[in-house]
């Protein structure tokens, strides 16, 4: 594990690629401590990303949709924290994210573990998976994501 300054520099990193898209808008930067999910200044955002949806994460909609999946209902681009989510199934508290090109460096494996260790602190477990997963066997991807949800 990376030293508490180091974690602390790549965080900021993380923000100011999550929160400083170039598009105008400053997305927020600070935690409000009375609400974490869905916070409103990333509303925008998380419509964008729900209308514009890549290959993969379209494929394995497919699948997580109107309870498919042993019948738990399941969120897409939830936002937690200062983070948005791919998948999000409250009632279990998992995420399931697809990772595409963006996150094959040293960087965003960085940021992910960050992300996931925020997430793990808040009780809520995560799943990854390549998108080349999604293509290559995704019933393989089902398995996992059903196995997880049957784990206590």
């Amino acid at each position: 594990m990376l030293p508490k300054e180091s974690r602390r520099a790549l965080h900021a990193v993380a923000e100011e690629i999550v929160y400083n898209r170039g598009d105008g808008i400053k997305y927020r930067t600070e935690m409000d401590n009375k609400r974490i999910y869905n916070i409103p200044q990333l509303k925008k955002l998380r419509r964008e990303l729900r209308n514009e949806p890549t290959p993969a994460e379209s494929a394995l909609w497919q699948h997580l949709k109107a309870g498919k999946l042993l019948g738990t209902r399941w969120r897409r681009q939830y936002s937690v924290g200062n983070y948005i989510l791919d998948f999000y199934c409250p009632i279990h508290r998992l995420c399931v994210e697809l990772d595409g090109q963006i996150h094959y460096n040293s960087v965003n494996d960085e940021c992910d573990a960050i992300r996931t260790e925020y997430l793990g602190n808040l009780g809520i477990r995560v799943l990854r998976f390549d998108n080349s997963d999604i293509w290559n066997n995704i019933e393989n991807v089902i398995n996992a994501i059903k196995s997880e949800l049957a784990a206590p």
